[in-house]
């Protein structure tokens, strides 16, 4: 799919004898690892043809689809996996079926609401193995953390740690001390999920160098991330996400050319959130008809995804909407918050309600977000603008210098 990416290299400049760099690393990682993700989806779906009423072979199917999507970024790999569940659960004995995997589909989708049920169904009938102990822990979690229940998730954290010790726990706890502002744990973390991680899938090792990145792209260290991201792909070339943060950081850095040949790429695939940046830069440069192609193509995207699981696209789908209808974004920001209330969605309503000239109704979810332990830049940058907006110049500045603790150079 995104072969073509592989070998671009810079434009040499007049007269230069040496060949730049790659813009991004060569090989095609990512289609041998997807490749390797559907020839176990075809293996295992072989037995489900041998065993048709076996449940909990559909349910490793669920899990493997769910896998893919989130590595190919096709949401239609969520309804196969949602299909798979509705069958085994028609397969299964009354009270049985494959809870652990709807549960952990339902928090991939955002269906917060939906996990604990789950988690409830699946203690009744678990064998209480200490790995399936240790995954409903990590599962309830994972839901406290993104409902701001930091100190709930980190006790369920060393909880399913205590119950089996795995790179994947290691690695909600790092994300655990990250949004909570504890950058050197939330590292040391990462390294120790890192070393933990013994599998033969490269997107984990990928992923871990990815996240690193994400926390430097959040405290401004631009360099420091764009290193990161080419460490991941380096892991894993070819791999969309890693390029897409690549293009970011090059932003960040002032390297807009080199950036923007990375979207034009990518957004070709159809990744929605990829063309509305891209549609941004272009606006920047001046291409409003171009810029104007990608956000409709864009939207489109967007209304198919809330049309078929809309908590989990809500929060991507606010940014197009800041771009192209502030009163959609509101309406999206606000519905994502009944569902996920967390210092992120009500941070995403405010800034909504900013971008719809609606200040005085931004000042309550942006100072409610402030009161929780999340540390955020985002956060920071939009209580700086309400506050700016609203007059308000000394608390605009005790927020600004809370952000100057994330990012130096953050309300200059």
């Amino acid at each position: 799919m995104l072969q073509r990416l592989i070998g671009v290299v810079f434009l040499a400049a007049v007269g230069c004898t040496v060949s730049p760099p790659p813009l991004v690393a060569e090989g095609d990682g990512f289609d041998q690892e997807l490749t390797r993700l559907d020839e176990q989806i075809a293996a295992l779906a072989l037995r489900v043809e041998a065993s048709p009423t076996s449940w909990a072979l559909r349910g490793q199917v669920a899990g493997l689809y769910r896998h893919r999507a989130r590595l190919s970024g096709d949401w239609t790999d969520y309804q196969r996996a949602e299909d798979e569940l509705a069958r085994a659960f028609a397969d299964a004995p009354e009270g049985a079926g494959p809870h652990l995997e709807q549960a952990g589909l339902d928090l991939t989708l955002h269906r917060l609401s939906r996990v604990e049920g789950s988690l409830a169904r699946a203690e009744q009938r678990l064998l209480h193995g200490s790995d399936r102990q240790a995954a409903v822990a990590t599962l309830r979690g994972e839901v406290a953390m993104l409902r701001d229940g930091y100190d709930a998730a980190g006790q369920l954290f060393d909880a399913a740690l205590a119950a089996d010790s795995n790179a994947g726990v290691a690695a909600d706890q790092a994300r655990l001390a990250w949004i909570t502002g504890d950058f050197d744990t939330a590292h040391a973390l990462y390294d120790q999920a890192e070393a933990a991680y013994h599998g033969v899938s490269a997107e984990p090792r990928a992923w871990f160098h990815l996240q690193r990145g994400l926390m430097d792209l959040d405290r401004g260290r631009f360099a420091d991330a764009l290193a990161h991201y080419r460490d991941a792909d380096a892991i894993l070339p070819g791999y969309w996400l890693v390029h897409e943060h690549i293009a970011e950081a090059l932003m960040e850095l002032g390297r807009e050319d080199e950036a923007a040949r990375i979207y034009e790429l990518v957004a070709r695939d159809g990744f929605p959130d990829l063309r509305d940046t891209y549609a941004e830069l272009l606006r920047e440069q001046g291409d409003e008809e171009r810029a104007a192609e990608l956000l409709s193509a864009a939207g489109a995207t967007w209304e198919q995804r809330l049309a078929d699981f809309p908590d989990a696209a809500y929060g991507h789908a606010i940014g197009h909407y800041l771009i192209t209808d502030p009163s959609r974004a509101v309406e999206l920001a606000t519905l994502q918050l009944d569902e996920q209330p967390s210092a992120a969605a009500r941070t995403a309503l405010a800034e909504a309600l900013l971008a719809a000239g609606r200040v005085d109704e931004a000042r309550a979810p942006i100072e409610a977000a402030l009161a929780t332990r999340w540390q955020h830049l985002d956060t920071y940058l939009t209580a700086a603008e309400v506050y700016e907006a609203l007059g308000e110049e000394a608390r605009h500045d005790a927020v600004c210098a809370q952000a100057q603790q994330l990012d130096s150079s953050a309300c200059r």
